[in-house]
């Protein structure tokens, strides 16, 4: 846990298969840390990866 017992708000900067498959599980997985956004190459990309994988996140415009 974050130092304050806040959880570790990231962001993520592309959205590719990588982070897909490898990182997302990972992320998702720490009861620590809160995926906060997520900024891909369109606006468009951004909004499909949050709405497929972390509904609650907002995507964020390049």
């Amino acid at each position: 846990m974050h130092k304050n017992n806040q959880k570790l708000r990231i962001g993520i900067v592309g959205a590719g298969n990588i982070v897909r498959t490898r990182h997302l599980p990972a992320l998702k997985a720490n009861p620590d840390v809160e995926i906060a956004a997520v900024s891909n190459s369109t606006y468009e990309s951004s909004e499909k990866f949050c709405s497929e994988n972390v509904p609650q996140t907002m995507p964020i415009k390049n």
